[in-house]
């Protein structure tokens, strides 16, 4: 149970009773397509305490059902909004699993693309290496390049 202190209560609907007033409040405004309950004076009220007693259980009643309809209305507008985000939801999961299965294959080839560039530089590497002083014909170049970096 929350516990609130002074003004911080949370605002709430709350409307007054038209049978919690005195008799000599007048009642609210009935809603439309409700016929007004006979006039009672204060005297006839004291007179006929049965009449007072249907007069208070039809308001409440009436109050009751136009509550309920009125839950009834705001929980279908809450059930429509409620399937509404959770199908974005869904959609909103179904592009996040492509997006995160794109990038996962776009790492790997970025990997490899590394992979290869390192192999192409050390080729590239080994393709521009001159050696000076050995004795041979540039055909057996290579040959040689190759036995001198197997020694070393």
């Amino acid at each position: 149970m929350t516990c609130y202190q002074g003004s911080q209560r949370p605002a709430t609907r709350q409307q007054k009773l038209s049978f919690s007033q005195s008799s000599r409040l007048s009642s609210p405004p009935l809603p439309p397509g409700r016929d007004p309950a006979p006039r009672i004076n204060e005297n006839q009220r004291q007179a006929t305490p049965e009449v007072n007693e249907y007069n208070s259980n039809a308001e409440i009643l009436s109050y009751l059902r136009e509550m309920k309809l009125e839950v009834r209305t705001d929980l279908a507008n809450l059930n429509l909004k409620l399937g509404d985000m959770s199908q974005s939801i869904n959609n909103l999961q179904k592009e996040n699993e492509m997006l995160r299965n794109e990038n996962k294959h776009l790492w790997g080839e970025i990997s490899s693309l590394k992979t290869k560039v390192d192999s192409l530089e050390g080729h590239s590497k080994r393709n521009n290496l001159k050696f000076h002083g050995i004795e041979g014909a540039w055909m057996n170049l290579g040959i040689l390049r190759n036995r001198k970096l197997r020694k070393i």
